[in-house]
């Protein structure tokens, strides 16, 4: 057991005993930093429809998610999966989430704006591909680069079908509330929209997990796992509104989270 709080200086070291030596590890405020900046140029590096230099230009552009009645939204945006260019909802959610955290907990000035703007990409995309009933587009298959042609018969435009689940619904609220705080200065439209569209979402999750809807995707709902995100995103609408009946909803859940 070694105990390195005795060590004030910043710098990397090593340990060395006998004729074994380790390797270097950095002793810092923040030994993350440099992980932080490669995964923000790597996620930048997967977005989507827009030109990324020395990469690609912007793709998908007359890409889209259907529903039930027709209706479309353009599902270009948000990032492409490491492993292929489709896009997935829950993880670009859960993205978006983590980046606005990140944001909140970061003191350099630049390293929070460049996080903010990886941040914006996520958001946007989650506020561009819902259909504000409880769909959204929920799993988007490009699969290969397309050139941007809208043909009037539609052959050859990439459509994806849109679904209405209730864990995806808390994973969009959660993450679109906690950019509430983060952009209500510097972009208090934006913040405005995330606000909005936060608890839209919500209500259609409680609405949806109550009345047992769920993906064909990913199958009926799991409790805790849907009523674990449901505490989350009520924890986060409660900071932005105060309003103590997102905290009832939490509790609700909360219990039956422990009854698990």
């Amino acid at each position: 057991l070694l105990d390195f709080s005795s060590v004030k200086k910043k710098g990397e070291y090593y340990i060395e005993f006998d004729n074994k030596r380790t390797k270097c590890f950095l002793i810092d405020d923040n030994p993350y930093e440099e992980s932080i900046w490669k995964s923000l140029n790597f996620l930048r590096l997967l977005r989507c429809g827009e030109d990324i230099p020395g990469v690609h230009s912007a793709c998908h552009l007359n890409c889209k998610s259907v529903d039930s009645e027709g209706r479309t939204v353009p599902n270009f945006g948000g990032w492409h999966d490491a492993g292929d260019l489709s896009q997935f909802e829950i993880c670009t959610a859960e993205m978006a989430h983590a980046l606005a955290d990140l944001a909140k907990n970061t003191s350099d000035r630049y390293l929070k704006e460049r996080i903010m703007e990886e941040a914006k990409v996520g958001a946007n995309w989650l506020l561009r591909t819902t259909f504000h009933d409880g769909n959204r587009a929920l799993a988007v298959s490009y699969r290969l680069w397309r050139d941007n042609l809208l043909n009037p018969d539609n052959k050859g435009v990439s459509v994806s079908v849109a679904e209405n689940g209730p864990f995806e619904n808390f994973l969009s609220s959660a993450a679109l509330a906690s950019c509430v705080d983060l952009f209500k200065e510097e972009d208090p439209t934006f913040a405005s929209w995330c606000l909005r569209v936060s608890k839209e979402d919500f209500e259609f999750g409680e609405l949806g997990y109550k009345n047992g809807i769920y993906t064909k995707r990913w199958g009926p709902n799991i409790d805790s796992v849907v009523c674990g995100h449901g505490i989350v995103a009520a924890c986060e609408l409660y900071k932005v509104t105060k309003d103590e009946g997102y905290l009832d909803v939490a509790k609700e859940y909360a219990n039956i989270v422990m009854k698990c």
